[in-house]
């Protein structure tokens, strides 16, 4: 069952990623964001195995590993499941395509439903009830304090981008669907799957609807370079919680304000046929005061 689990975990990172993960292992390597020697088809399998497996829902269907799972864990997975086979989650994902942003944001509603409904069955209340005035207060607090402090302790141990994507999921996505369901009420939240989010409207749900991300034309880039026969082999957009990673792997204060202000950007990693590569990022900000606080990092070794 563990191989059968890491499995399902390395072909959820194919969705976010994209399929060629050795093409977007170069892309992160050279912002940083992951070790020079790791390999994310090894990494990520791994890592997933490493916990305790008790239940996983893949395509559509629960699939039961421990007979001893918490009732609330079988809530959490029953409503990914059921969430996935209502809503074609994997179908919708698919055409997403490579972008860590959006792939980020789809399974954060995912997961953040999951969430909600956890909460509500500890709560003892219906999907229509609502809960206690100061549980998104609690939940904020609690997300921020775990991503200023406590998370520092399983990055020590794995890449800043692994640690914080995996908690982003259910900590920030069930408090953006909570905030949705308490302003909306139910039937806004099944709306939010055929409009879903960037990860910067998860980490500001009052942005959600208002404040798209900026497109960025990174094709006279890509003109240019291929024209001196460099050929671009990952694509990808890093979206506010790809920005806010970087800035926690290579600062150790500062960035708070920073990744606040994203507005767009476009990654893109060429290589010239010869065993030259170049990575480029290209960012936008909601103002030139946000460009002006992003601030300097420490070269990257390599």
């Amino acid at each position: 069952e563990r191989k059968e689990y890491g499995q399902n975990a390395l072909d959820n990172a194919k969705l976010l990623y994209g399929d060629d993960l050795a093409a977007a292992a170069k892309a992160l390597k050279a912002l940083g964001l992951v070790g020079g020697k790791l390999r994310l088809d090894l990494a990520i399998p791994t890592l997933a195995m490493a916990g305790k497996v008790q239940a996983f829902y893949r395509n559509g269907e629960l699939v039961f590993v421990d007979r001893a799972t918490p009732d609330d864990e079988l809530v959490y997975k029953l409503t990914l499941a059921l969430a996935d086979q209502r809503f074609k989650a994997r179908e919708a994902a698919a055409k997403l395509g490579t972008s860590f942003d959006a792939q980020m944001a789809w399974a954060a509603i995912q997961h953040g439903d999951a969430d909600m409904t956890k909460n509500l069955y500890w709560a003892g209340k219906k999907r229509s009830e609502k809960l206690s005035d100061d549980h998104l207060k609690n939940a904020v607090a609690a997300a921020e304090k775990w991503e200023r402090e406590d998370s520092k302790w399983a990055s020590a141990i794995a890449p800043r981008l692994f640690v914080r994507a995996s908690d982003f999921t259910w900590r920030r996505g069930g408090i953006f669907m909570e905030t949705v369901r308490r302003d909306g009420g139910i039937e806004a939240v099944d709306k939010v799957f055929a409009a879903p989010p960037s990860t910067e409207q998860i980490l500001h749900p009052e942005k959600y609807g208002k404040d798209a991300p900026l497109a960025i034309d990174a094709a006279p880039l890509e003109e240019a370079l291929a024209a001196k026969l460099w050929k671009r082999v990952y694509a990808t957009t890093l979206g506010e919680l790809g920005t806010a990673c970087f800035l926690e792997t290579h600062l150790k204060d500062g960035f708070e304000k920073a990744a606040p202000g994203w507005g767009g950007d476009a990654l893109r990693h060429f290589e010239d046929g010869n065993g030259g590569s170049v990575s480029v990022w290209l960012t936008a900000w909601d103002s030139g005061g946000d460009a002006g606080e992003f601030p300097p990092v420490p070269q990257v070794p390599g």
